[in-house]
Formats: structure tokens, C-alpha cells, sequence
């Protein structure tokens, strides 16, 4: 069931974590910005987590689930310790 769908029959009472499909992880790169750029549409209203529904499976290549955490992390505007993946402006204090 696809989290979008649920979010305009229900409206932004919904709250959903998951929902990233783990097949577009098997598929690679193009399939995994696909998904996520879709699951994320609706994101800023707020109420929803991704995160790939049960478990990544183990025929999961490392470098796709690598780029799929690296992509999350980018749209999500979320800092690692590593680096900035934004502006400091909008670093907290």
C-alpha cells in the first residue's frame, strides 16, 4: 500500500514510517531515486519516516544501500558528523 495514496484519502492525521520499497534498493541507483524522490513528494508536510519496509534483503548490493542512505540524508537536508550536507545557516546551535 503506498503511503501517498493513504496520505490524501486520510489527510496529515496519517502518520507512516516505511513504505520505501526494498526491490527498487535491488534495482539500483535510477529505481532507488525514483522511490525515494516519490515517497518524499508529501514528506515536508510532516508524519512520515522513510525507512525500507521489514528488512533490506541480503541480495541488496552494500554500494545501493549505501547510495539509498547517502540520497535519504541528502533530501533530508540531515548533517553527519563527516560533513555538511547544508547551508550552515540553517545549523543549529
Amino acid at each position: 500500500m503506498n503511503w501517498i495514496d493513504l496520505r490524501n484519502k486520510f489527510g496529515k492525521a496519517l502518520r507512516a514510517i516505511g513504505n520505501v520499497d526494498k526491490r527498487a534498493l535491488i534495482e539500483g541507483p535510477d529505481a532507488i531515486k525514483r522511490e525515494v524522490d516519490e515517497k518524499l513528494s508529501r514528506a515536508e508536510e510532516g508524519g512520515y519516516i522513510p525507512s525500507v519496509d521489514h528488512a533490506v534483503p541480503a541480495d541488496v548490493p552494500f554500494r545501493n544501500y549505501v547510495y539509498y542512505v547517502e540520497l535519504l540524508k541528502e533530501r533530508l537536508a540531515i548533517k553527519t558528523s563527516g560533513g555538511s550536507n547544508h547551508s550552515s545557516s540553517n545549523n543549529r546551535s
